[in-house]
């Protein structure tokens, strides 16, 4: 994922998990998942945990508190 992440453009993608890296445009919301985590919601419907790892650098880029 490393390799993959690193030929995008950091302006339109962002790593949200060690298994996820989203499009920035494509997030309209942040709602509560399960065993207290936070899920972003896509455009289509999808909906992917935030690892810990990523989470503070991940939620400003959405315009979410972290």
């Amino acid at each position: 994922m490393q390799g993959i992440e690193d030929g995008l453009d950091p302006a339109r993608f962002v790593r949200v998990h060690r298994s996820a890296i989203v499009q920035v445009r494509s997030v309209i919301g942040l709602e509560p998942g399960p065993r207290a985590n936070e899920e972003l919601v896509l455009s289509d419907g999808t909906r992917l945990s935030i690892g810990r790892r990523y989470r503070a650098s991940a939620l400003p880029r959405f315009g979410f508190g972290a």
